[in-house]
């Protein structure tokens, strides 16, 4: 057995050379933060902000496209260093709300993956431009930028247009990224002073719950940011423990894309990685959850999903193909005419880098439940689930949350679930809904992983009704 463990460490040392040795763990060229905006290249705005030329700032960073598709809505884009040294760079799009801006809260948008790009966000869930399954640009109407001032915050570097000069600038844990993400807003509050003060809410979808979750906990044990935080939004979040989140097999057997046996197979697997964890093997763990749950990328061999499934699409457990419209998305954002719209510079790749997951894999089987606790006992928490998330189920989240102890905690047990509905008890029930003081814990009829995009308009009123105060 004693041989068998030394092979398998082995082996992962060797691949992961091999990988290196053919590039597929390149470390980005040196980038150079020039002060002059070209046009052609990118837009380092902390220069500028550092000098104290906002205007100018400001000025270099709006981003004609919305103005012009989106009927007037302010848009900026650009780069904010976080770290000089490393010559690490944190991509945003900012979009003013439509109406009453001034007025309107702070919202920060964090996509999950870890390393999708939060334009994801924006085009294929809740903002106010779209592209279709024809790659066509179409102006949403059910949009969060219609109640909310929106920062779509690449993160960390890897993930869409963030980059980094340096493998040093890849996150290691949890900490880094709440680090970075800090250290991006620092800058962005003085480059948009407005929202000093003011209210101030963050969303995080599926991992980006973890990092939501973990500024959140930043912010209140050192409040050196000038918001007012009110409240934290948890999309189909990965909060509790990983191997509970995912133990998806009865779930699977239900929905009659796995059979008896394929049941069997599955909960198998997931208990040998279940010791391997107890056992202190996180990387073997890392290495077999990688092999088991979820889809393969970049070419990689099947997981045991996709062989007992034939799915290559674990975003909706009724569709087992990908939709047309994220393919349209990625050719979109990654389409020269976009990056000079965003700033970004014609030279930059639109990524997904692998060292993501490669650096902070061993962070997926810590247990946050502190930071939750210490969200659910200060802060005002939405957390909302897809019916048909093949990823991390209603049940189990809901699972999870019962097991909690806060203020709290028996109203939640106690309480029942009652229908909401996205606009009225005639078009139907939109989800249900378990609320406790400042928790309110919500499912999505017929939305899967992606809920924004399954179900747009009731996924964008579930987040205004809940920032505005009022009850679903």
């Amino acid at each position: 057995m004693r041989h068998r463990r030394v092979l398998a460490v082995l082996c992962v040392v060797l691949v992961v050379l091999s990988l290196v040795l053919i590039g597929v763990f390149a470390v980005p060229q040196k980038i150079s933060t020039h002060v002059n905006y070209d046009g052609d290249g990118p837009l380092y705005l902390s220069p500028h902000i550092a000098r104290g030329e906002i205007q100018a700032a400001r000025d270099m960073s709006a981003v004609d496209l919305f103005r012009v598709q989106a009927e007037g809505t302010q848009a900026y884009a650009g780069l904010i260093t976080v770290n000089e040294t490393l010559e690490s760079h944190y991509f945003f799009l900012h979009l003013k709300a439509k109406k009453n801006a001034s007025g309107a809260p702070l919202l920060l948008w964090l996509q999950g993956g870890p390393g999708s790009s939060s334009l994801f966000g924006q085009f294929m869930e809740n903002g106010p431009l779209g592209i279709d399954s024809q790659g066509h640009i179409f102006r949403r109407m059910d949009t969060i930028q219609e109640f909310a001032n929106v920062v779509y915050l690449d993160q960390p570097v890897g993930a869409g247009y963030s980059r980094t000069g340096s493998v040093a600038g890849y996150a290691r844990s949890l900490e880094d990224l709440v680090e970075y993400i800090h250290l991006f807003l620092q800058q962005f509050l003085v480059l948009f002073p407005e929202y000093q003060g003011g209210e101030f809410y963050v969303a995080g979808e599926s991992y980006g719950a973890r990092p939501a979750v973990g500024l959140a906990v930043r912010l209140h044990d050192n409040p050196d940011l000038p918001v007012n935080l009110r409240g934290v939004i948890c999309g189909v979040g990965f909060l509790g423990p990983l191997l509970l989140m995912a133990n998806m097999s009865d779930y699977f057997h239900q929905f009659s894309i796995m059979d008896h046996n394929g049941r069997g197979i599955y909960q198998t697997r997931l208990d040998e990685i279940q010791k391997l964890v107890i056992g202190g093997n996180a990387l073997q763990a890392v290495l077999l959850l990688q092999q088991t749950l979820f889809v393969s990328s970049g070419g990689s061999a099947p997981t045991l999903f996709e062989e007992l499934t034939g799915y290559k699409y674990d975003g909706n457990v009724l569709q087992s193909r990908e939709p047309a419209e994220f393919q349209r998305y990625r050719d979109y954002v990654a389409s020269e005419d976009f990056k000079m719209q965003i700033h970004v510079g014609l030279n930059a790749t639109f990524q997904r880098s692998e060292l993501i997951n490669f650096y902070i894999a061993k962070d997926y089987f810590r247990d946050i439940t502190d930071m939750v606790l210490t969200v659910l006992k200060n802060y005002r928490l939405l957390a909302y689930f897809g019916q048909l998330d093949p990823v991390f189920s209603v049940v189990q989240n809901e699972k999870y949350f019962r097991s909690l102890q806060w203020d709290g905690a028996e109203e939640f047990r106690r309480a029942n679930h009652t229908p909401w509905f996205a606009v009225s008890e005639k078009n139907g029930v939109s989800g249900y809904v378990t609320a406790a003081q400042n928790f309110v814990f919500t499912s999505i009829l017929q939305a899967g992983h992606y809920a924004g995009f399954d179900q747009t308009q009731a996924a964008n009123k579930m987040m205004r009704r809940f920032m505005n105060g009022l009850p679903l």
